[in-house]
Order: C-alpha cells, then sequence, then structure tokens
C-alpha cells in the first residue's frame, strides 16, 4: 500500500516523538498526590510519586505537568534510586482509552471482528473488518516538514477495510448504515491525543531497568482547610477543646493520601505567578500534581531558582505530639503542623476530620463596654447617617458574657469559629482568634439578659483654679467643661459574676473611684470608636473634621473596673472628666 498503512486493533500503536527522545508518555492524568500540605489561604506544597516505565533511553515520561507557582517546582527521585540528570516539559502523543459512542468508534475498536454490515441501498455484506487506514505521525513528519510538529497525531482515513469472499474492499466508514456482529463487540477502542508531558532524564550510566519511581515537589492552588472548634466546658473552670478540619479539594484526587494542616503561612512572594515549567498560558484553579514538603528539610526551601532538574528526596512530616486524635503535630519554625494519614477524597469534595484534642483553663465572666459618646457640639457637623451612627453609640448598653482562655496546653489555636457547649448544651458561637500557647484569647457569648445597666450623666461644678478653665489656641478659646456619670449595674441571676467595666469618654477623666484610667493615643482612640461602633466602620469619626485642639487639649480617656457582684446586688462604677469645647 506504500505509504498508507493498516491500523489493527492489535497494532494500533503510532510512532509519537516525544520531547527529548523520551519515547511513548504515560498517563493521561496527574501523578497518584501521596503527601499535601495545606494552609488556610488556599496554597498547598504538594508531593506526587509513582512508578512509571523507563524508556531505552533511560528517561520517564508522564503525560501531565502540574502548574507549579512560580520557582516551587523541584522534580526528585526518591532515595536510592538513579541519579536524576534533568526534568523538561513539553507536548507529547499519548494513546488513551475511550468507550465507542457511534458506528465509527465501534469499527476502531472492533478491528478482526465478523460483520454483517448494512449498505445503501438495503444492501447488506457479511465480512471482516480488516483495518482503517492511517498515516502514521512519524511518516507525516518525514513527508510533510511543514506539519512537523512535536506531538503530531496520526491520520485517520475515512475507508474501512473489508475482507469479503471476493477479497479486500475499501469502503467509506460514513456510508455504514448498519452494523450487526456475529459475537459480543468490543465497546473499547485507543486513540491518539496530544498531552502536555513531564519527563525525568536518569542517569544514563545507571543500571537498565524496566520502570524507575520518580515524582515531584510544588507549590499549588487547589485544596483549602478550614479549622473550627467545639469547647466543652467542665464547669470547674476547665475546658476541652477539640479542633476539626474542612478540607476543600479542587485539586485532584486523594487516596490514603497523608495531609498536613498547617497553622500559620510562610510568605509566598509569587504566588500569583506560574512557574515556565508549565506550558498553559492562564492558571486554572484546580490542577494535577502533589507534595508535602518537609519544613525541617534545607533542601526543600523556597528557591527562586528556575531550574527544573534538583535530584533528592522527600520525607514526610512525621513527629508525634500530645492531645492528637489518630494524628500526629509538630511545630516547624513559626509553623505547627497536624497530620492526618490514609485521607481519602476526590476532587470536589469535602471532608470534615477531627484534627486535636485537649483541655485548658477557661473561665467566664462580664462585660461592660461603654464607647465614648460625642459631646453635642460636634453633632452639627455630620451627615444624617454619622448623627444614626451617634444615637446607637449613646443607646443604653448591654452586659456580653464572654469567655477567657488560657491557652497552657501544647497547641496553638488558631482563628477560627468556635461553639462553646456546657453540659452538652451550645451556650452560643463565637470567633477564637491566634493564640500562642501560653497566650490568652477571649470570645463573646452572649448578652447577659439577667443584668441590668443604668447610666447616669451630668455636667457639674469646675472646681479647677480659674486660670485652668480656658484655653486659646490659634486666636481660639476654649472653656473647660466638667462632667460626671455613674453605672449602676445590678445583678438579677442566680449566680455571682465578675464584671469588667471600660467607658470612654471624649476629653480626660479626673477620676474613677476604685478603678484606674488613662488617655488614649489618637489613633488608638480611632480604632477604639470602630471596635465600639455597631457598624465597626466609625462613620461619624472619620466624617468629623477634628480640630487640632482635639488632640491637644482633649484627646479620648478611658477608665477600668472590675469587680465581682453577688446574686441580687448592685455595683456602682463613679468617674469624671472633663472636656474643652470652643
Amino acid at each position: 500500500m506504500g505509504a498508507m498503512k493498516l491500523i489493527s486493533f492489535y497494532r494500533a500503536a503510532a510512532a509519537f516523538v516525544c520531547f527529548a527522545a523520551a519515547g511513548a508518555a504515560q498517563g493521561p492524568g496527574p501523578l497518584p498526590l501521596r503527601e499535601i500540605t495545606v494552609f488556610k489561604d488556599g496554597n498547598s506544597f504538594v508531593r506526587a510519586e509513582a512508578e512509571l516505565p523507563v524508556s531505552a533511553e533511560n528517561v520517564v515520561v508522564h503525560a501531565a505537568v502540574p502548574k507549579a507557582l512560580l520557582g516551587t517546582f523541584w522534580p526528585y527521585v526518591p532515595a536510592g534510586g538513579p541519579r536524576l540528570v534533568a526534568a523538561t516539559s513539553g507536548r507529547s502523543a499519548v494513546r488513551v482509552t475511550k468507550t465507542a459512542l457511534d458506528l465509527r468508534e465501534l469499527i476502531l475498536a472492533n478491528i478482526g471482528a465478523d460483520v454483517l454490515l448494512g449498505m445503501p441501498p438495503e444492501t447488506r455484506v457479511s465480512a471482516t473488518i480488516a483495518g482503517v487506514l492511517s498515516r502514521t505521525a512519524e511518516e507525516r513528519r518525514r513527508t510533510s516538514p511543514e506539519d512537523a510538529a512535536p506531538g503530531l497525531l496520526p491520520e485517520t482515513s475515512t475507508l474501512v477495510l473489508l475482507k469479503t469472499s471476493d477479497g479486500t474492499r475499501p469502503y467509506p466508514i460514513e456510508r455504514v448504515s448498519d452494523l450487526t456482529f456475529r459475537s459480543p463487540p468490543k465497546t473499547e477502542f485507543e486513540v491518539d491525543e496530544v498531552r502536555e508531558s513531564i519527563s525525568w532524564r536518569l542517569d544514563p550510566a545507571a543500571p537498565p531497568s524496566k520502570s524507575a519511581r520518580v515524582g515531584y515537589a510544588c507549590l499549588v492552588k487547589g485544596f483549602r482547610w478550614s479549622p473550627s472548634y467545639r469547647i466543652e466546658l467542665d464547669g470547674q473552670g476547665g475546658a476541652l477543646v477539640t479542633l476539626s478540619a474542612t478540607l476543600a479539594n479542587d485539586l485532584a484526587d486523594l487516596h490514603e493520601a497523608t495531609v498536613n494542616f498547617v497553622v500559620g503561612a510562610p510568605r509566598l512572594d509569587f504566588a500569583g505567578e506560574m512557574d515556565p515549567i508549565a506550558l498553559e498560558a492562564s492558571v486554572r484553579a484546580a490542577f494535577e500534581g502533589s507534595v508535602g514538603l518537609n519544613f525541617n528539610n534545607p533542601s526543600q526551601s523556597f528557591s527562586n531558582s528556575m531550574q527544573v532538574a534538583m535530584p533528592g528526596s522527600y520525607e514526610p512530616v512525621r513527629a508525634s505530639g500530645e492531645g492528637g486524635i489518630g494524628l500526629n503535630s509538630a511545630r516547624a519554625d513559626d509553623l505547627y503542623v497536624f497530620t492526618a494519614e490514609k485521607i481519602t477524597l476526590p476532587r470536589g469534595g469535602r471532608l470534615a476530620v477531627k484534627v486535636a484534642e485537649w483541655k485548658l483553663r477557661a473561665a467566664e465572666f462580664h462585660r461592660l463596654s461603654l464607647p465614648a459618646t460625642p459631646p453635642a457640639g460636634l453633632q452639627s457637623g455630620v451627615d444624617a447617617s454619622a448623627r444614626d451612627e451617634m444615637a446607637r453609640l449613646a443607646a443604653l448598653p448591654k452586659v456580653v458574657r464572654y469567655l477567657r482562655f488560657m491557652n497552657d496546653g501544647v497547641h496553638p489555636l488558631t482563628t477560627a469559629p468556635a461553639s462553646i457547649f456546657k453540659e452538652g448544651r451550645l451556650l452560643g458561637q463565637g470567633l477564637i482568634t491566634y493564640t500562642a500557647t501560653g497566650g490568652v484569647s477571649e470570645t463573646a457569648l452572649s448578652v447577659a439578659v439577667d443584668v441590668r445597666v443604668k447610666r447616669d450623666d451630668r455636667i457639674i461644678e469646675t472646681t479647677v483654679p480659674a486660670e485652668s478653665r480656658s484655653a486659646t489656641r490659634g486666636g481660639t478659646t476654649f472653656v473647660r467643661s466638667d462632667s460626671g456619670g455613674e453605672i449602676t449595674v445590678t445583678n438579677l441571676s442566680q449566680k455571682p459574676i465578675e464584671l469588667e467595666v471600660t467607658r470612654e469618654v471624649y476629653g480626660a477623666f479626673d477620676a474613677a473611684d476604685e478603678g484606674t484610667f488613662h488617655r488614649l493615643d489618637w489613633f488608638d482612640a480611632e480604632d477604639a470608636m470602630r471596635v465600639n461602633s455597631p457598624s465597626r466602620s466609625a462613620t461619624w469619626w472619620q466624617g468629623y473634621h477634628w480640630g487640632h485642639y482635639w488632640r491637644d487639649l482633649n484627646g479620648v480617656g478611658r477608665a477600668r473596673w472590675s469587680r465581682n457582684i453577688p446574686p441580687g446586688a448592685s455595683a456602682v462604677f463613679s468617674a469624671k472628666w472633663h472636656v474643652f469645647l470652643p
């Protein structure tokens, strides 16, 4: 047949030319994920590794290129394997198996089968499918230089060769109207496709081998974990803390992989850029790849190098720690790692797993916060929305029930939602912020409905000398105005409460009975306004044009008290302060 060749079911392999004379690429699909180290921000260190065939040129090829972030792709051969010389990526032809969906594909799947074909006009022919004519990729490159591109696919004819009693005849596949198999047909066929591939070039002096174990490590996006806490109070000043992790997998299937959940995050200056080893122009949100990085191995530290050949091996994080529930935990510099073994999760799935459990000290207390109420003279200088904000600030505050944790355990607390229970009943849910071992964290539980608050503020007579009752700034005279106030808190519950009271005023405190007071830095005052604002934005504060005299003469004062209030009793918190007004 000259340049024309016959493709048979048993001899269907095309002469693929892979980059660097690598041979036929193995795949498709990513290498199995062995270990992943997941950060909460969506970045992950991943490790993929598998035993793959070695070509005659000592090259291993796999038809899947990870979408690694810039400077973070490290191919490797595990310890005990041949030396890795280099790694390259490119496009190559890959043979994949598909299910036949039409007559043409059924014919390709059943080369050599005895069939009864329907041909127009209503003719039926008994024949054996001898093959389908095709030009191989090698022939196309040899005869058509302009098409000589890497990974060129075979060109398949539209003619099928049928062996009949009269001989072998070609017939257009599209004219076959009916097809009856004399024995059960095969439903799968092989087809060649161009895929991105990565190759590991091994030491040519290494002893010949049919296969080699190879892998790669890289930083990718596609995994994310979200922590949450369940805190069970024992009523004796202690709490049992259970940390759970929800793993979101938008990358690739996991099968009995090791997953490292990291508290903390390293600095990643190139997290938004793709490494040149990846051939695609745009980064997909999920992609093939994987690696768990050993933080204690200097050879695996971040590098801005563009080198893609780095012989070496990766050892997963393994460190025993107290409190783990079927897991391990370890500290690595500024990061804390919880390790879970044998995690299986398909791509697109979500997994909730208990990560750690330990005890720490906890104490309930109540807190009353009274933010500074803007003086009446300021309200004319702001818009309506800001005045509404001021009105909400002036509303009668509520006592809030809090829980304070003393983290004297072995694990840090990461920022996460926390559900608080006591005797199996839910008390509330709050947010725990990052708390290192030995630190203290707080979270709000609920409004204390059995604790009443009464505020009584009034203008009082100034008792300072006359020369101190006014001040001049920039040609403007400011007159001192003194105020006094009492906060009465009544405990109507059946238990004593520990109450912390914080009060802020515009101006400066002169006295706070049985309490402490100080003046805030102006920037601290702005932060305080934002925290205490119902909208968390301090709209009125930011929109008001503060004169320079506020920072000089007034500022913001803060007073604090701490009292134990027995059931049915009341406590009074008294203070005096002053402000200079134009």
